[in-house]
């Protein structure tokens, strides 16, 4: 039971990373609230229907090369959310095994959610310290608070939401996440 509406963590993005850090919180028993602006989760494992058509318009595919998140990848697979991608014996288009999301790249981060408190169509745009908890606000009006909040959108994002919140960081680490580049996959 949450004491006074004050959640354990606040983890801001419903991708793989805030998903799978919250299904880490929840299993060790913190109480975790997981907000996102999207009207689903996902994150770039975007997936789109119109009519009777659905596509994946974000990420096609997951790879895995570190032990563990091969054997999340397996657990999914069994849950019957994830497939592994086609392996010619050649394998032209990759060395490392992939999987894909079934019947669409969302099953895997809704099979994550599932169990999880989870506000959508939330654009958290302001985060104040106040005592000894987190006000998070949303652009909705939507008010939060969390012992501790998780940022996991990507860095640009996070950057613009600590300066609009008026949240300094050091110098160095300011200008070492500036330095992260992003390049589009497709």
């Amino acid at each position: 039971m949450r004491a006074q509406g004050i959640a354990d963590v606040i983890v801001i993005g419903a991708g793989m990373a805030g998903l799978s850090a919250a299904v880490r919180l929840k299993s060790a028993d913190v109480d975790v609230l997981v907000v996102d602006k999207a009207r689903g989760v996902g994150g770039r494992m975007a997936s789109r229907r119109i009519g009777d058509a659905s596509f994946d318009h974000g990420a096609q595919f997951i790879t895995a090369e570190d032990r563990q998140f091969a054997a999340a990848l397996a657990s999914w697979e069994q849950a019957g959310v994830a497939r592994s991608c086609f392996q010619s014996e050649t394998n032209v288009l990759t060395e490392t095994p992939c999987w894909y999301g079934t019947p669409a790249m969302t099953a895997i981060a809704k099979h994550l959610a599932a169990g999880i408190e989870t506000r959508l169509e939330q654009r958290v745009c302001k985060l104040q310290r106040e005592g000894t908890h987190w006000k998070v606000a949303t652009i909705e009006s939507a008010r939060m608070a969390a012992k501790g909040v998780l940022l996991t959108p990507p860095v640009p994002q996070s950057l613009m939401l600590l300066e609009a919140s008026s949240i300094r960081l050091r110098a160095a680490l300011q200008t070492e996440l500036e330095a992260i580049d992003y390049r589009r996959c497709i």
